[in-house]
């Protein structure tokens, strides 16, 4: 009898907010927070923290030049900006935020070796897209 009320109760609140439970809805808003805040476990916010702090000085100190000339400006901000988006998107990939590597075939699969090329391939793509981005937006400067 307990087994139904319950069931009969978790009907009820799925039937009050449009099919959703509220275990459903409190893991919705779980899914957005970055790698490393996820668990609230401190160590891995503090390590996490010291981790995107450390990215985000290195991309954004990160000295470029263009036909042995150093880029200044504006230009400079976007490079180093591509680099620290790829840098992102792969800790995403790394860290399945959002279900990103479940979507990529190679880094699903069983075999380690298999996995760990699908890694090295995606972060070589993600590189690679961003100096794409970078050389198709010369034109802007």
């Amino acid at each position: 009898a307990d087994r139904s009320a319950g069931a009969e109760q978790k009907r009820d609140a799925q039937n009050d907010t449009g099919g959703i439970s509220e275990h459903e809805k409190a893991g919705a808003g779980k899914r957005l927070v970055p790698p490393g805040f996820r668990s609230r476990k401190l160590w891995k916010m503090l390590t996490a923290l010291l981790g995107y702090l450390v990215l985000t000085w290195f991309c954004f100190t990160l000295e470029l030049t263009e036909d042995n000339e150093p880029l200044t400006g504006g230009h400079l901000r976007f490079e180093q900006m591509m680099i620290w988006l790829s840098q992102l998107l792969f800790i995403g990939i790394l860290f399945n935020y959002c279900g990103m590597r479940d979507r990529l075939p190679l880094v699903r699969s069983n075999n380690i070796v298999i996995r760990i090329l699908g890694l090295c391939a995606a972060w070589i793509l993600l590189f690679a897209l961003a100096a794409l981005i970078s050389v198709i937006a010369e034109g802007l400067w």
